[in-house]
C-alpha cells in the first residue's frame, strides 16, 4: 500500500487523537482539523488522498461542506463518521458523494482496513473484490444507491469470510432499517453484538430503535 495523506475533520479532540493512533501504523501522514474552515485551507495548501469528515462541525454545514470540497477536488475520497446513530444522514452525504461512512465510536480496525480498501483500489467493483473490508465497502456503497438486495448479499459476502466479525451484521441491520424492516433490523444487530459484546455502533443502533418515537 502506497504511504497516504489523511485529513481528519472533527471538532472533538478525543476523536482526533484516537483515529490519529488508530492510523499510525498504516505509516500515513495524518492532518488534524476541528473546523470545517480550517479543513478547507489545509485542502487548499497540500494534496490529500483521504478525508475523514464529522457532518456536525461548529463553523460548517456538513453537506455543503462535503459539497463544496468534493466540487474543488474532485479526487479525493471522503469517509463519513457518523457520531449521533443516524444512518440516514450518513447514507445521504454518501449520495452527496462520499465513498464511505463509518459510525463513531469507530473501531480500530475497520477504519483501517476501510483506508487501506480505498488506497488500494481505487475503482472497486464486485468482480475484483476479495477482502471482508471490500465487500464491506462496496455493501454500503450499494446501500447508499438503495439498492438493498444487492447490499445485503454484499454484506453476505463479507460474512463467509469473516462469520466472527460484528461490522457486516451492523451493515446488515443497517439496511434492513433503510427498508422500514426494525424487527430483522434489530436482529442483525444483536448478532453483532453476540460476535462482540462492546461493538459500539450496534449498541447505539440497537438501543436508538429501542427508544424510537412512533
Amino acid at each position: 500500500m502506497k504511504s497516504a495523506r489523511i485529513l481528519v475533520v472533527d471538532e472533538d479532540i478525543r476523536v482526533q487523537e484516537n483515529l490519529q493512533e488508530y492510523l499510525q501504523p498504516l505509516e500515513c501522514t495524518v492532518k488534524i482539523s476541528g473546523r470545517g474552515k480550517d479543513a478547507v485551507q489545509l485542502l487548499e495548501q497540500d494534496e490529500y488522498d483521504i478525508l475523514l469528515l464529522d457532518l456536525h462541525l461548529p463553523d460548517a454545514n456538513g453537506n455543503e461542506l462535503l459539497r463544496q470540497i468534493l466540487k474543488e477536488h474532485p479526487a479525493l475520497s471522503i469517509i463519513i463518521i457518523s457520531g449521533h446513530g443516524t444512518i440516514d444522514v450518513a447514507v445521504e452525504a454518501m449520495k452527496y458523494g462520499a465513498v464511505d461512512f463509518l459510525e463513531k465510536p469507530i473501531e480500530q480496525k475497520e477504519l483501517q482496513d476501510t483506508v487501506k480498501a480505498l488506497l488500494s483500489k481505487k475503482e472497486l467493483s464486485e468482480d475484483s473484490a476479495q477482502s471482508y473490508s471490500e465487500y464491506l465497502h462496496l455493501a454500503k456503497v450499494q446501500l447508499r444507491k438503495g439498492k438493498f438486495d444487492a447490499a445485503a448479499y454484499l454484506a453476505e459476502k463479507a460474512i463467509d469470510i469473516h462469520a466472527e466479525r460484528p461490522d457486516a451484521y451492523n451493515v446488515k441491520g443497517m439496511i434492513f432499517e433503510m427498508r422500514g424492516d426494525e424487527e430483522n433490523a434489530r436482529t442483525q444487530y444483536r448478532l453483532a453484538l453476540t460476535h462482540d459484546p462492546s461493538y459500539q455502533p450496534a449498541i447505539i443502533n440497537l438501543d436508538r430503535l429501542s427508544h424510537k418515537k412512533y
